[in-house]
């Protein structure tokens, strides 16, 4: 499952460093492209991936559409001048629009190659600088048909870390996470193995002391009031996994539903559990 949290702080200045790269290309004069992201991804093994785009936790998207271009990649997953140029070309042109659920093309033939527009499911709120997206739905999906291709290059109009909350934005066809191999501008990502392995040490440890205090007090209990003892643990497993049925898993079939300014995401999941 898909937990619903917030991306951490360290991912915030990750993407005010990539930001700054961009602007220190710009500044070198390599910052004129029509698109601010590029990356190459290895599909030989998958028929299909999925683009997804998601609000941010207030329920507003960074824009209302983002141009984008896939065609076929470099045998070693570079990105080249070449490919760069034919991203650019693209992107300057015309672009489809393409609504969520809708199949988002390889891009093939034709000089220069086709783009799309990702319409994303919001409807625009105020004007100028306060001008805001605001979600009809949090999270929108396109599926691409890689077959035949062993490599991929997209560029973007946008960064699309910049539309990710709790998915990344490529997907394979079990769920799993595809990650770029290489990038433009090169990526500062990484992950927080080292804070990961240990909060989860810190809450194993946690679990641990109430093993080894409370399993001697329970123990006695039982020996004592065997059937009271039963019946209450019995209550309390039962109520563990009906709060993990109602809050977690069941939850996740509410993943379209539209948050808005009465309801934020953590009300409608209490609403639900509730």
């Amino acid at each position: 499952r898909i937990e619903h949290t917030l991306k951490p702080r360290g991912y915030t200045m990750m993407r005010l460093l990539l930001a700054l790269a961009f602007s220190a290309g710009a500044v070198n004069g390599t910052g004129d492209e029509a698109f601010e992201w590029a990356g190459t991804f290895d599909v030989a093994d998958i028929n299909t991936v999925f683009w997804s785009a998601q609000s941010d936790a207030e329920g507003h998207y960074p824009d209302a559409s983002m141009t984008i271009v896939i065609m076929q990649g470099n045998a070693d997953n570079s990105l080249t001048e070449a490919l760069e140029l034919a991203g650019e070309e693209s992107l300057e042109g015309a672009c489809t629009e393409l609504q969520p659920g809708n199949a988002l093309p390889i891009s093939s033939t034709g000089t220069p190659l086709p783009c799309y527009k990702l319409m994303f499911p919001c409807t625009m709120e105020g004007s100028g600088d306060d001008a805001e997206c605001h979600a009809d739905a949090h999270t929108a999906i396109w599926e691409i048909d890689t077959t035949g291709y062993n490599n991929i290059a997209v560029f973007a109009q946008h960064f699309p870390i910049e539309f990710e909350r709790e998915m990344h934005y490529l997907k394979g066809p079990g769920g799993e996470d595809i990650e770029p191999i290489a990038e433009h501008p090169e990526s500062t990502r990484s992950k927080r193995w080292g804070a990961a392995i240990g909060a989860a040490f810190i809450v194993m440890v946690c679990t641990l002391i109430g093993v080894v205090f409370l399993a001697p007090v329970f123990a006695k209990l039982q020996s004592e009031h065997e059937s009271l003892v039963t019946v209450l643990a019995s209550a309390f497993a039962a109520g563990a996994l009906l709060a993990a049925a109602f809050y977690l898993m069941l939850y996740e079939a509410t993943h379209l539903i539209a948050i808005t300014d009465d309801r934020t995401e953590a009300e409608a999941s209490a609403l639900w559990g509730s």
